[in-house]
């Protein structure tokens, strides 16, 4: 008995390549990781045009907006100071 198995490492005197005979690593696969690193920038992209197209719309309705309420407010000026003469 050594010094580790005295203070409690009973599988002290086991040989690394003994000790890792029973691990198994599962079988790693770099085309399955690619691919689905592939559709996940696919959805990412798909994603972010479907924002921007929201971001392009509603700034065109707000400038839309915009200019009809500065067209009406011009139309409500020059009726007031047409009265007023």
């Amino acid at each position: 008995m050594n010094l580790f198995q005295a203070a409690g490492f009973p599988f002290s005197n086991v040989g690394l390549s003994k000790t890792w005979v029973s691990f198994v690593a599962p079988s790693f696969k770099i085309d399955t990781l690619f691919e689905m690193h592939r559709k996940n920038a696919d959805a990412v992209v798909s994603a972010n045009y479907v924002v921007l197209d929201g971001l392009n719309r509603l700034a065109q309705r707000q400038g839309e907006l915009f200019a009809a309420t500065v067209n009406d407010y011009t139309k409500v000026t020059r009726d007031v100071f047409a009265r007023a003469s």
